[in-house]
């Protein structure tokens, strides 16, 4: 893995407009830059959504997709079909990562090649503040188990 791998966020989105501009703005406080954002949008009618994702089309380092109303992981699915970067990031548009995240990522995955996932807390804002502790060990508990809630 080269030194600076390009990371693709890969945001679904549906009528989640009102989330986004905070979503957005902490995936650029992240300390790793070499990162593009792609958000999909999942069919959404929110004219509120719709006026937000318009604006981001002409940000730099952001693409705005478009696709018929599929459920967030068809969204998401159609998001990495169009993904550069080397290494795949889902985020949805309520949530983000502390700003060192991606770089200690990074860290993890270029020091042990065997390491394939990554992952953090999960937090979300909106109608509600939480954290969501991943359990660790084994892929069992990765993608099986429950995780711990945190409430904040």
């Amino acid at each position: 893995m080269n030194s600076k791998p390009l990371i693709s966020v890969v945001i679904p989105c549906y009528n989640d407009g009102k989330f986004l501009p905070e979503t957005i703005d902490r995936l650029f406080q992240q300390t790793y830059k070499n990162f593009e954002v792609i958000i999909v949008n999942d069919g959404s009618t929110d004219e509120d959504t719709l006026t937000i994702l318009d604006a981001y089309r002409s940000y730099a380092g952001i693409r705005v997709l478009d696709k018929e109303n599929g459920r967030m992981s068809a969204a998401r699915n159609y998001g990495v079909k169009h993904a550069k970067g080397s290494i795949i990031v889902t985020l949805d548009a309520d949530d983000y990562f502390e700003p060192t995240f991606f770089q200690k990522a990074i860290d993890i995955l270029i020091v042990d090649e065997n390491v394939v996932t990554v992952s953090s807390y999960i937090r979300y804002f909106g109608l509600e503040n939480h954290v969501f502790k991943i359990r660790g060990g084994t892929v069992y508990n990765f993608y099986f188990q429950r995780s711990v809630r945190l409430v904040q």
